[in-house]
């Protein structure tokens, strides 16, 4: 699947079907909700209509932690026509049983061509009834930006469901546009504590401390200097934490087999690790 495709300056098919169009296809506003057209959801037999949650509608789907058995996902793709630090908010409504470890995968294409995809673990059942932020971008003109949500969790979630509700986009400030690493990771100190089996084959575990509750990213950087994989864990507890990789990219593929850096960053602290991968 590729989210990019979706831009175009042809005319919107679905103009027709909703009464409204956009100025490039599947396009909302910076507050996308059911039924808008930067709203959309894609197969799976098991989708929910819930009246309750932003504006009185949502969708669930039941969770799964396999993603060979993933049936369900949406997008929201916003148009934001000015350039700044954007930050990305989700609605979660109460009392629907949901997941804690929502993963939200987005993507921003830069004006070269090259995208920034960067995965966030969110824990719905926080803060319902409101808007929680999930990420602080800095973010191009005319961004060609997306929010997917699919139906696989992360391991460590609790939760039946996963909910798909509102996205909103607001512009906090007029800040530059950085196309690496997404700007603004609000924690504090952190370290790497082991990396093991190092070298590893399928997997390999990460354990690691953080000091104080926020944001972290995990990243995986090849040789080339090119971000493999990238994890967002919002608003993670102070601690000792495991992650493992499984030696995939973004979209799941295994990558071959190599040299890799781990770096673990919170709040201007970054930690690196070399990783190697033999099959």
């Amino acid at each position: 699947m590729d989210p990019f495709g979706w831009w175009n300056e042809s005319s919107d098919p679905i103009e027709e079907i909703r009464g409204n169009r956009s100025e490039w296809l599947w396009v909302s506003d910076s507050l996308i909700d059911d039924g808008d057209n930067g709203f959309q959801r894609f197969k799976g037999p098991d989708w929910v209509y819930l009246g309750s949650g932003f504006n009185n509608n949502c969708w669930t789907a039941p969770a799964t932690n396999d993603p060979e058995e993933s049936r369900h996902y949406a997008i929201w793709v916003p148009y934001l026509e000015n350039a700044g630090e954007y930050k990305i908010e989700a609605f979660f409504p109460a009392d629907v049983d949901a997941v804690t470890g929502a993963i939200y995968e987005i993507n921003v294409k830069n004006e070269d061509g090259t995208s920034n995809n960067i995965n966030v673990i969110v824990n719905q059942t926080s803060n319902p009834n409101h808007f929680t932020t999930i990420a602080t971008l800095d973010l191009p003109a005319s961004s060609k930006c997306s929010v997917i949500l699919r139906d696989v969790v992360h391991d460590s979630s609790n939760g039946v469901n996963v909910v798909f509700d509102a996205i909103r986009f607001t512009n906090i400030s007029t800040a530059g546009v950085s196309k690496d690493t997404p700007a603004h990771i609000i924690t504090d100190n952190i370290n790497i504590d082991s990396v093991y089996p190092n070298p590893f084959n399928a997997s390999t575990t990460i354990r690691y401390s953080s000091l104080q509750l926020g944001d972290v990213y995990i990243s995986i950087i090849d040789v080339a200097g090119d971000h493999v994989n990238t994890i967002h864990i919002v608003n993670q507890i102070p601690g000792t934490h495991l992650y493992k990789w499984m030696g995939t990219d973004y979209l799941g593929h295994h990558v071959p087999s190599g040299i890799y850096f781990l770096s673990v960053a919170s709040s201007g602290t970054s930690k690196t690790r070399k990783i190697i991968l033999l099959k």
